[in-house]
């Protein structure tokens, strides 16, 4: 078993994200600023991984990128007690890593927007994981009429201010994270059923929790299969 003290990336995790529990899974948020801020991340990365970064033209997608590998392997070593750097990431285009069968880890997502990247492993269950930047300019009439329910554009364009701001980014990351968490279990066909059956009232296989920070300006959400919430780590 991996001694936490006689390694000191088992400190790093704390160091470079916030920790947040909620009923479905932790989740560990962070900012792109800690690439470089902070010390002893870079040998986390290997070489496949640097060379892939390499390939996004714009620097901020670049160290989205970066972060989300070197956050995942934290995650994991501090739920697993294992060596970060020996923990061996699959990459797969868009689609979210994949971790080898042996670390028993069903539940696993990532999510950036902006400056922030998060994420939530499980031994337990699938997840599903959003997280969006606030942006008060946004279209929020234009969008929930293309990509709302009725009940939906009703919960948002019934609030105003910073309440109809929230109650749209409220929305929109619990129906993107369970489209992810339908995309592991079925593919974009069942994903794409997913976003279009489960509204805001609507009953639904899985079980969701939305937090937001108006004062850092994001809003996440995460979405676990009932019964199977993954323990606090």
């Amino acid at each position: 078993m991996w001694q936490r003290e006689t390694y000191p990336e088992a400190e790093l995790l704390a160091q470079i994200a916030k920790k947040i529990e909620t009923p479905c899974a932790s989740i560990w948020i962070a900012h792109t600023g800690v690439l470089e801020e902070v010390a002893g991340l870079s040998p986390l990365l290997d070489s496949r991984e640097i060379s892939r970064s390499l390939s996004f033209a714009r620097s901020a997608r670049r160290k989205q990128f970066l972060l989300g590998r070197i956050l995942l392997k934290l995650a994991i070593a501090d739920l697993l007690e294992f060596p970060p750097q020996q923990i061996d990431i699959s990459e797969r285009g868009v689609l979210v890593p994949r971790i080898p069968s042996r670390y028993h880890l069903p539940g696993l997502c990532l999510s950036h927007s902006g400056e922030r990247v998060a994420c939530t492993v499980s031994r337990d269950t699938v997840l599903g994981l959003d997280i969006e930047t606030r942006d008060d300019t946004r279209d929020i009439s234009g969008i929930s009429r293309l990509a709302f329910h009725a009940e939906e554009r009703t919960y948002v364009e019934t609030r105003t201010g910073r309440d109809r701001i929230s109650a749209f980014y409220a929305v929109w990351t619990r129906k993107e994270a369970l489209y992810k968490l339908a995309f592991s279990q079925g593919g974009e066909k069942q994903a794409r059923i997913s976003w279009e059956q489960n509204s805001l009232n609507a009953e639904t296989s899985y079980d969701c929790f939305h937090l937001e920070n108006c004062r850092e300006n994001w809003s996440i959400a995460v979405c676990a299969l009932p019964g199977e919430k993954s323990l606090p780590v």
